[in-house]
Formats: C-alpha cells, structure tokens, sequence
C-alpha cells in the first residue's frame, strides 16, 4: 500500500513538474498531496493500523490456544517391572534410561469477562484511531490552505514592491537630471535615492516572505507549488448562521474521536470490575512417550474444566481506578465539544472580521492610488513637494499590502470555517 501512494505522489510529482519547467499546483492538488505525504498524517495512519492489531490481539486472545511440549532426558537409573503374570507377561518400564516426553494442550477460555470487555475496548480503540485520522487531515488541510494564501500574498507584495522600486527610480533619475539643470537641490536627490533602497528593503522581505512559505509548503504537502500562487476571487458572502455552524461541529471527528476514547474507557472500567467474576476455560492434553508406566500405555489423553478465581485489595483499587479513568473520558467529550464550538467561533469572527476589511481595503487602495496620482501632477506643475510625493507613494504602497494581507487572510478565513464546521471545502 505504501509502494503505491509513493508511485502515485510520484506520478503527479512528474505531471506538475513535466518538460523540466514548474507548473503552479493547485490548492487542491497541495491538499491531495499533503493526504499522502505528510510525515503527520503516516503517523496517525500508522497508529490506526496499530490499534486495528491490537483489536486482532484481543479477539483471538478468546480463542483456543495450542501449547506443544517436547522433552529429552537421560536417568542414571532404569526402573522397570520385570514380566510377570501379574503384569500380562510384559515388562512395564517406569523410567527408561533415555526418556522421551510430548505433550499436546488446547485451552480454552469459557468464561472470562474481563478478556471479553477489554476487546470490546481495542474495538472502541479503533474508531477513535479512524477518527483521529480524519483528526489529523483536517487540521493538516488548515495549515495548507493558511500556507498557500500566504504564499500567494507574499507573491503580490513583492510586484508590488517592485512596482514600487520603478515609481522610485524614475523619480530618482527625474531628480537627477533636475539637479544637473539646477532645478532642484542636492537634497531632492538623496530623498528619491533613499526612497529607491527602502523599495529594495521591502523587496529583500518580500522574497524572504516568499521562500519561507514555499518550504513551508514544500514541507507540509511534500509538492513544490511552483512560482505562480493567485488569491481567488473575492467572496464576501458568510458561511451560514453561527448557531447552524457551532451545530454541524459536533459531528467532528475530534468529537467522535473523544466519544470513542469514552466509550473504550468505560468498557475497561467494566473489565476492570469483572476482573472478580471467576475464570472459567476447558482444556483437553494429549501425551506421549516411550515409556507406558503403570498404565501400560505410551499415549494418553486428559480433558476437564478448570476455575481460576483470585481475589485480592488491588483488583478492588484498579477497579476504582479505570472508574475514575472512564469519568475522565466523559469530561473530555465536553471539553472536545467545547473547544470544537470555540474554534467555529473564532474561525466565524474572523471570516466577518476578513469580509469588512477586504471593502475597506479596496476603498483604501482606490484613494492611496487616486492621492499618488495627483501627487505626481501637482508635482510636475510645482503645485506640490517632493515630500508630498514620496509620502503619497508610501501610503498607496502601504494601502496594496494591506488589500493583500485583507483578501488572502478572507480566502483562509473561508476555508478555516469550512474545515471547522465540517462543511464541503468547495476546491
């Protein structure tokens, strides 16, 4: 199975990469990729499989058991009847010099309550290990998908960066050829040579901001995402009421994995109590040897039913014990059910809180844009300073980051929610 995920991964590793050049992955196609290569998701794979064994473990510890037995043993001393009649005229030997000894046993348990209920608990085990795979995938799709729009952020800040390094030396090499003419002072010049390294600062950022959330992917989904990330366009429509969302999340796997680990618990605080019913098993011996002793005969077999019951202060105590575990266990649903209704509440907030920003922003960016512009004109028409200029151009650069941070945190918010409501991603 994990031969065929590898050569999947590497099937869409070669279509994303064909011909040598990079194409841009998707956000889906991240996400697919993290469902099989993220080293988390393999952990919690792994623990399922482990939970699925011990299951195994547990039911066949109820089933008969085979025990072989075989046994050489040289005696210094034969012992032996001598042929008589009263001995049927053969000679009876008790102990050979060279003994041999084999033995066959088959066990098995009729009543053990405890053996019963603690399979029933690795059954329980089980869902919760299934639940806690969806657990971890979901919470693995959230990092993904909070990754890659701030990839794709990091992307538009640095075209805007650049575009903003254009705007600066242009103004540079327009201050220079107006301080050569003797237009303008020195200082005009040292002001836009100063505005052209603070744009390749904000560049330097921007492709640290880059390359990071690249790893970070690369990391996370095991892809690379390739040089081309966009925001999606924006959706400024709510997910549903807040009371239907908090309602759907009670049906999360972190809440089922919680019912799960309750319901194990309490079959274990079961076992635990009916570790003082006694045991009961059957049990058949067939043996062998070369030696009849006093029965004349080299094979021979026994059957009966056996009762074990032991009582003693410490089966009282693990009982009260795996009780108070169980108790426990029913206080985790509540607080799963909890922390599940607050992540939809957060996750509700800040998609309401995304959503107003991204109109504010826009209407920042268009009045930043509009105020650079006249700038520029009231400059070229000496109605305006340098000063203005430069300040304008800051501001319309500092009002795109904030559009790009506003719609790529809106993107996430969507899909955050989705993820915490149980809703459909919609990828």
């Amino acid at each position: 199975m994990k031969v065929l995920e590898a050569v999947t991964v590497a099937v869409a590793s070669v279509a994303l990469w064909g011909g040598g050049a990079a194409r841009a992955a998707t956000l889906k196609e991240l996400m697919d990729a993290a469902d099989q290569r993220n080293v988390d998701q393999e952990i919690s794979r792994e623990m399922r499989v482990k939970a699925a064994q011990e299951l195994t473990a547990a039911s066949l510890s109820l089933a008969p058991s085979i025990t072989a037995q075989a046994g050489y043993t040289r005696n210094e001393y034969e012992a032996k009847i001598p042929a008589s009649p009263l001995t049927g005229g053969q000679e009876i030997v008790i102990t050979p010099y060279d003994q041999l000894d084999g033995l066959v046993r088959v066990e098995l348990p009729l009543v053990d309550t405890t053996r019963w209920f603690r399979a029933a608990a690795a059954s329980a085990a089980v869902d919760a290990a299934e639940n806690r795979v969806e657990m971890t995938r979901d919470a693995i799709r959230r990092q993904v998908a909070t990754t890659y729009y701030a990839y794709a952020a990091a992307l538009a800040v640095r075209e805007s960066a650049k575009r903003s390094l254009s705007v600066a030396e242009a103004q540079l090499k327009l201050q220079e050829v107006r301080h050569q003419t003797g237009v303008v002072t020195e200082l005009e010049v040292l002001r836009a040579r100063a505005e052209v390294e603070l744009a390749n600062q904000r560049i330097s950022d921007a492709n640290m901001q880059v390359a990071n959330a690249r790893r970070a992917l690369l990391t996370l989904t095991g892809l690379d995402p390739g040089d081309v990330a966009d925001l999606p366009a924006d959706d400024l429509r709510p997910e549903g009421t807040l009371e239907d969302l908090e309602q759907r999340a009670l049906d999360l796997p972190a809440v089922k994995a919680a019912e799960a680990d309750a319901k194990a618990a309490e079959r274990l605080s079961t076992a635990a109590r009916l570790a003082l019913v006694p045991m009961i098993s059957a049990n058949f011996s067939e043996r062998a040897s070369n030696y009849s002793g006093f029965s004349g005969k080299d094979h021979q077999y026994t059957a009966g039913v056996g009762l074990v019951w032991r009582l003693d202060g410490a089966t009282w105590f693990n009982a009260d014990a795996a009780a108070t575990q169980s108790s426990i266990a029913q206080l985790t649903i509540e607080r799963a059910k909890l922390q599940v209704r607050d992540q939809v509440h957060n996750d509700y907030q800040r998609l309401t809180a995304a959503i107003q920003k991204v109109s504010a922003a826009r209407a920042q960016v268009e009045a930043a844009r509009r105020a650079a512009q006249l700038s520029r004109e009231r400059y070229e028409l000496g109605a305006a300073t340098q000063l203005d200029v430069i300040t304008t151009e800051r501001d319309f650069f500092a009002a795109e980051v904030n559009e790009i941070t506003a719609r790529a945190e809106l993107a996430s918010s969507h899909i955050t929610l989705r993820l915490s409501a149980g809703l459909p991603l919609g990828l």
